[in-house]
């Protein structure tokens, strides 16, 4: 198993003294920022991952890994992962 940890910055004040604040109806997490007080949920980003990524994604997982071990070389969504595995 391995321990995977994302760095959240705040979209507002850019701060990095976020907690986690319950989960939206979505089924999103929530975010609270403890220095402006909003509250916010990590988005993608629009453009989604690099070409290159896709790419060490589809090397990785062609070597007979579990998307749990593709994760533990790259820090990107689990649904990113197999979002290109397929």
């Amino acid at each position: 198993m391995c321990l995977i940890n994302i760095k959240v910055n705040c979209p507002h004040c850019h701060s990095t003294k976020v907690v986690k604040n319950g989960i939206k109806t979505t089924g999103r997490q929530n975010f609270l920022c403890n220095t402006c007080g909003k509250q916010f949920h990590r988005t993608a980003d629009a453009v989604g991952i690099s070409l290159s990524r896709s790419k060490s994604i589809g090397k990785i997982s062609s070597k007979n890994r579990t998307a749990e071990a593709v994760l533990c070389f790259m820090v990107v969504a689990f649904e990113t992962v197999i979002r290109y595995m397929a």
